[in-house]
């Protein structure tokens, strides 16, 4: 994520930072756990990455709502609730078609191929940020999908699975 920001961070603003949030590891080892603030000032890019650490739960949608775009480039997701949260918000997501991504964002986020492709998510930033156009189709489509999932859907279905199981 970071490496992508070299691409971006030249067409954002100081207004738009890289925001990151969640645990940082206290011990940084460099192969499972990074140093990301280390990362940051070796590729000259620390005045503009902020790390926030963890978000309580009621302040997560203001964060959403503050972003130009959220940006989730995993390499595997059991389901992928952090970019359903942020389409809900009205947020364009980017991000992977890895494990169920796909399924849940639909063709409501600009998807790239590959998590680790530095320039590939720096140019969808980039896209995001600069085309006022992709911006909102994909609000606008985000907030559609996004009203395809609630937790009271989830239920029904989980009840009507169980009792075919029970069957």
């Amino acid at each position: 994520m970071l490496a992508a920001w070299t691409w971006a961070q030249p067409i954002a603003s100081e207004e738009c930072p890289l925001v990151i949030a969640g645990h940082l590891p206290k011990h940084p080892d460099g192969y499972l756990y990074d140093d990301l603030p280390d990362i940051a000032t070796e590729l000259g890019i620390s005045d503009t990455v902020k790390f926030i650490g963890e978000v309580k739960e009621e302040d997560k949608t203001a964060l959403y709502q503050l972003a130009s775009c959220f940006v989730f480039p995993s390499s595997y997701e059991g389901f992928g609730l952090p970019p359903l949260e942020a389409m809900a918000c009205g947020v364009p997501v980017v991000t992977t078609g890895s494990g169920s991504l796909k399924e849940i964002v639909g063709d409501a986020a600009y998807l790239v191929s590959d998590p680790v492709d530095a320039r590939e998510l720096g140019a969808a930033m980039i896209s995001i940020i600069v085309d006022e156009k992709l911006a909102s189709d994909l609000q606008s489509r985000g907030l559609i999908q996004a009203a395809r999932f609630s937790w009271k859907k989830t239920v029904i279905e989980t009840l009507q699975i169980y009792q075919q199981a029970m069957i």
